[in-house]
């Protein structure tokens, strides 16, 4: 019954949380998408954010996720550089869809929000474990560079990266598990994806609302946030 994840719209104990996770992967798995093909997300923290992040762990896709701050020629260019099969979406982006993911066809793009998909789509999705091998050498993650220097590049990142990665920083940190954790800036760094990873890892409480410095300390103080992180420049933010 613990809290597992939370957004500032809802939250989910572990236990329910798990089960919309494998109610998603067995969506993306029935939409002909099999182990090793790539599934791209754009969007902004949120619990369905986290549910595709454990989603393409558990059905051995690889997961794509798109920096929301990017401009169109960018995600474009990363789209066609990655070639996903699927792509799911928060409806703030559906506009720019056509322009970035031309060739995904309309049955495979999933939209989060109002209006959108995701929801009816997740309640016809069995919430039994799926049953797919995957072993820590399989890809999990490609992560863009921002391009400042070129065109973005591609990092291809294992479940063995991640799950080393979880490891050292739980031994860092060691998280009590009465621990509410906030993760504070967006999921498609690395850095930020890393704590959110740990945090969970850890079996902590984890809040990932969309950063603001309203949403930052309205979130630690409705919820008791016990540990965060920030960088200067979200230092800053919340100080201002």
């Amino acid at each position: 019954d613990k809290v597992g994840i939370m957004d500032e719209h809802s939250r989910w104990t572990w236990l329910e949380f798990n089960r919309r996770v494998n109610r998603l992967t067995h969506i993306l798995l029935s939409l002909r998408r099999t182990k090793g093909d790539r599934a791209a997300l754009i969007c902004e923290n949120c619990h369905q954010y986290a549910e595709f992040l454990f989603a393409v762990a558990k059905g051995g896709l690889i997961g794509v996720c798109l920096n929301t701050r990017s401009t169109p020629s960018k995600l474009a260019y990363m789209v066609k550089d990655c070639q996903p099969r699927v792509i799911l979406a928060q409806d703030k982006f559906a506009p720019i869809l056509g322009q970035i993911a031309p060739g995904i066809a309309k049955d495979n793009i999933i939209l989060i929000g109002e209006g959108g998909n995701y929801e009816s789509l997740l309640a016809s999705g069995r919430p039994d474990e799926p049953q797919v091998e995957v072993s820590e050498q399989d890809l999990y993650l490609i992560q863009y560079t921002t391009g400042t220097t070129g065109a973005p590049k591609g990092i291809e990142l294992t479940h063995k990266n991640w799950m080393n990665n979880c490891i050292v920083r739980f031994l860092l940190t060691r998280l009590p598990e009465n621990e509410v954790y906030l993760v504070s800036a967006a999921l498609y760094a690395a850095g930020n994806l890393g704590h959110f990873l740990a945090a969970c890892f850890a079996g902590v409480t984890v809040a990932i609302p969309v950063f603001s410095g309203k949403s930052f300390v309205e979130m630690v103080g409705r919820e008791k946030v016990t540990s965060t992180y920030l960088n200067p420049t979200t230092y800053r933010i919340v100080r201002e």
